[in-house]
C-alpha cells in the first residue's frame, strides 16, 4: 500500500517530508518498503538571464543524495526517536561506493536515478571512465526537442525549448529508493500496531551539493575528456595551422569540434542552445622536466578572452566527403554556430578573440561550459551564483504489508496485556560530528560513545569549507581567471603545495590532468593525512600506526588502512566489493567486533588520533563524520515503548 506525504505532494531542496505509517497496517516487511517520488530538475529556475545548460544528480548515488538528514519515530502522543541519521547521504555515499559492482550500479541506474558509464561518452585520448559523463542515456534530460516537445532528427539542432522553456527539457525521473536505515534496512517484520505506527521525517538537501554536470564540459574534471577544439573553418588540412587556429584579434561566428571522445554525432555532443561556453586550455600531459603529472603551470593560460559572450546558436554535423580540404573534413565534424552579436547599426558581427593566445588543437583547448560558472567573457571570472534546483511530486511511501494467520494478533496483544514484552533488534548508525581546522597538523578526536553493543566506527573526514553553488557543482572556485593561478616558474605538486582551486582534488594524473571534486561534503578527503590510530580500551588500536602517506599523495596504495576499513564496513553491513573509489572517498574503520560480536562502548574513552606531518600543507577544514554502526532494542512492554542504545 501506499502513504502520502503529508502537508502536501510537491517540494523543493531543504524542505522537510513527513510520513505517518498508521498502525492499522499492522505488519509489513521494512526491506521491501520504497520512497517513491519523482524528481525533476530546475536549470533556469525562474531566474532571469541565467543560460542554460544540461544537468543531472550524483552519479553515484542518485536521488539518494538528496536525503540529507532522516528521523524514523514511534506513532502516538510519546513520539519515541526511534533512529535518526544525520548526513544520511554521507554514509549511503559511502556505501554506494564500496558496496558496488556492474550489477548493483545498474540496479541503482534503473530505480535510483543513479548514472552509469555509456560507451557513447567514451574517452579516446586515455582519459579515465566516467559514470558522470554519461549525458545521451542519462533519465534527466531528452537529446533535443522543438516548440511542441517532439524529438528533433538528427542532424539540425536549431528552434529548441533550451532558450524559451529551458525546464521543459527536464524530465520527471520516477524514483523508488529503499531507505537505509536500521529499521527500514530490516529483514524482520516490523509490528507496527505495537509502536502506535511510525513517523518519519525526511530533510532534503541544498540543491547545489547534488547537482552535477557532465565531465565533457567541466574545465576542473578529466581535460582529455573534453570537446576538442578542431579549426574555425572544420577543414582537415587546416589542423594546426594557421588558416584553422583562432589568433588574438580574429572573429569567428562559428567553429568545429574534433573527433575526439567519440564526438562524431550531434547526439554526443552535451552542450544545448542557449548555453553559454567558454575556451579553455585543460588537456595536456607530464612534464618530463620536473617528473610531475600536474600539466597546468602556475601563470599559464588557462581561458581564453572574448569580447563577447559566446552563447550556443545551432549544433549541427558536417559529413564529410573524403577531402580533408573542404569544411567537414574526410569522416565529418560537429559545427557550433554562435549566436550572433547585433552592432549599432544594425549588421551583425561574431565574437573576437582579445589578445592572448592562439587557439589550436594541439595546444589542448576544450570547449566547456560557462553557464554554470556564468563566466563573463573576457576576465573568465564568474559574474554571479548559480541558482538551479530540483522538485519532487507525487511523494510517497510503498509499503509492504504482511498479512498475519488468523488468530496472531490476537494471541500476541494476549500475551502482551498478560505482562509480556516484544523485543526488536535492528543494525542503525549514529553521526558523531567533529570539526577539524586545516591548520591542525595533530587532532585528537573525542568520540562520547554511549552504544552498548557497538559493532565499528565509519570515520569520514568531509569537506567543510563554504562554497558557492557554481563552486560545488563544478569543483572550480568562482575567481580564477585566464591564468592558471601562481606565479610563473613556481614549483608545483607534488614538489609544492596543492594550490586552492576550488574544492577538493581527488586525483592528477598525466591525461586526466587534475579531477576536482564535485562531490563536496558527501566524501571524505585524505589532504595529506600521514597516519592515523585509535586509543580505547586503555590501549592504542592497532599497535602501530597505521601508514596513510602513500594514498593521500596520489601516488599509490597502502594495505592497511583498506584492510581495516575492509573489517569496518562488513561490521556496519556494507558489503565491501570494491574499492575503486579508495581515493576520492576518504574512510578511516575500525572493527570493534568480528561476525555476530559486539563492543560496549559505555564508560570508556574513544579517541582517534590524526597526523598531517607531511611537508605539503592540508589546505581545507575538515568536517569527521563518525558513524557508528550498533545494535539498537525497540523494548514494548504493555502501552510503554522504549529504546535501549
Amino acid at each position: 500500500m501506499s502513504v502520502f506525504a503529508e502537508h502536501g505532494l510537491e517540494y523543493k531542496s531543504s524542505q522537510k517530508i513527513n510520513f505517518h505509517i498508521p498502525p492499522t497496517i499492522q505488519y509489513f516487511q521494512p526491506k521491501e518498503c520504497y520512497l517513491e517520488f519523482d524528481v525533476q530538475l530546475l536549470c533556469q529556475n525562474g531566474i532571469a538571464g541565467q543560460t542554460p545548460c544540461r544537468l543531472s544528480l550524483d552519479a553515484e548515488t542518485g536521488a539518494q543524495s538528496l536525503i540529507r538528514d532522516i528521523r524514523i519515530h514511534s506513532g502516538g502522543a510519546g513520539a519515541v526517536l526511534l533512529e535518526e541519521i544525520q548526513n544520511y547521504n554521507t554514509l549511503v555515499a559511502l556505501k554506494y561506493d564500496y558496496e558496488s559492482n556492474d550489477v548493483l550500479r545498474n540496479k541503482r541506474a534503473l530505480t535510483e536515478g543513479a548514472i552509469t558509464y555509456d560507451p557513447d561518452n567514451r574517452a579516446t585520448n586515455g582519459a579515465t571512465k566516467s559514470d558522470l559523463n554519461n549525458h545521451k542515456s542519462q533519465p534527466y534530460t531528452c537529446l533535443f526537442r522543438d516548440a511542441e516537445g517532439q524529438p528533433i532528427a538528427a542532424p539540425d539542432r536549431t528552434n529548441t525549448t533550451w532558450e524559451s522553456a529551458t525546464d521543459s527539457n527536464f524530465n520527471k525521473v520516477k524514483c523508488l529508493l529503499p531507505l537505509h536505515t536500521g529499521i527500514f534496512g530490516n529483514s524482520k517484520v516490523f509490528p507496527a500496531l505495537l509502536t502506535e505506527g511510525l513517523r518519519i521525517e525526511i530533510i532534503l538537501e541544498s540543491a547545489g551539493r547534488v547537482l552535477r554536470i557532465p565531465d565533457t564540459i567541466n574545465p576542473a574534471r578529466r581535460g582529455q575528456l573534453g570537446l576538442r577544439f578542431h579549426s574555425k573553418d572544420g577543414k582537415d588540412a587546416s589542423l594546426n595551422a594557421a588558416a584553422g587556429n583562432i589568433a588574438p584579434t580574429n572573429e569567428i561566428s562559428s567553429f568545429y569540434i574534433a573527433r575526439n571522445n567519440n564526438i562524431t554525432s550531434v547526439d554526443n555532443v552535451p552542450l544545448v542552445p542557449g548555453q553559454k561556453i567558454a575556451f579553455c586550455k585543460c588537456a595536456g600531459g607530464s612534464d618530463a622536466a620536473t617528473e610531475s603529472e600536474w600539466f597546468d603551470k602556475p601563470d599559464d593560460d588557462w581561458f581564453a578572452s572574448w569580447n563577447h559572450t559566446a552563447i550556443v546558436d545551432k549544433i549541427e554535423l558536417i559529413a564529410g566527403d573524403g577531402n580533408a580540404a573542404t569544411a567537414g573534413g574526410k569522416y565529418g565534424l560537429i559545427k557550433i554556430t554562435l549566436k550572433a552579436i547585433w552592432n549599432v547599426g544594425g549588421g551583425q558581427a561574431g565574437i573576437t578573440l582579445a589578445a592572448g593566445p592562439t587557439i589550436s588543437n594541439e595546444d589542448g583547448w576544450m570547449i566547456v561550459d560557462a553557464s554554470v560558472r556564468n563566466n563573463v567573457y573576457n576576465t573568465q571570472v564568474a559574474a554571479g551564483d548559480f541558482k538551479g534546483d530540483y522538485k519532487l511530486s507525487n511523494v510517497q511511501m510503498v509499503i509492504r504489508q504482511i498479512d498475519m494467520p488468523s488468530g496472531y494478533t490476537g494471541k500476541l496483544m494476549g500475551m502482551m496485556k498478560g505482562g509480556g514484552t516484544m523485543n526488536y533488534d535492528f543494525l542503525s548508525n549514529t553521526n558523531y560530528k567533529y570539526s577539524q581546522l586545516a591548520g591542525d597538523r595533530v587532532a585528537n578526536i573525542r568520540l562520547p560513545l554511549s552504544q552498548s553493543r557497538a559493532k565499528s566506527i565509519l570515520s569520514i573526514p568531509t569537506d567543510a569549507s563554504v562554497y558557492t553553488n557554481s563552486t560545488m557543482i563544478t569543483g572550480m572556485k568562482t575567481d580564477l581567471a585566464l591564468k592558471f593561478p601562481g606565479t610563473a616558474n613556481s614549483s608545483v605538486y607534488p614538489f609544492a603545495d596543492m594550490p586552492d582551486l576550488g574544492t577538493y582534488v581527488e586525483d592528477i594524473d598525466s591525461e586526466d590532468t587534475f579531477n576536482l571534486s564535485v562531490r563536496t561534503g558527501l566524501t571524505g578527503l585524505w589532504d595529506e593525512l600521514t597516519d592515523y590510530q585509535w586509543f580505547y580500551d586503555g590501549k592504542l588500536n592497532p599497535s602501530r600506526k597505521v601508514e596513510t602517506a602513500v594514498i593521500s599523495g596520489r601516488k599509490g596504495i597502502s594495505q592497511q588502512p583498506l584492510i581495516e576499513l575492509e573489517k569496518a564496513l562488513a561490521m556496519a553491513n556494507i558489503e565491501p566489493l570494491s574499492f575503486r573509489k579508495f581515493r576520492s572517498n576518504c574512510c578511516i574503520g575500525r572493527a570493534l567486533a568480528l561476525q555476530d560480536g559486539v563492543y560496549d562502548c559505555r564508560g570508556r574513552d574513544f579517541n582517534l588520533q590524526v597526523n598531517y606531518q607531511s611537508l605539503r600543507t592540508p589546505i581545507k577544514n575538515k568536517l569527521w563524520m563518525n558513524f557508528v554502526a550498533h545494535l539498537r532494542r525497540i523494548e514494548v512492554k504493555g502501552d510503554q515503548i522504549s529504546l535501549q542504545v
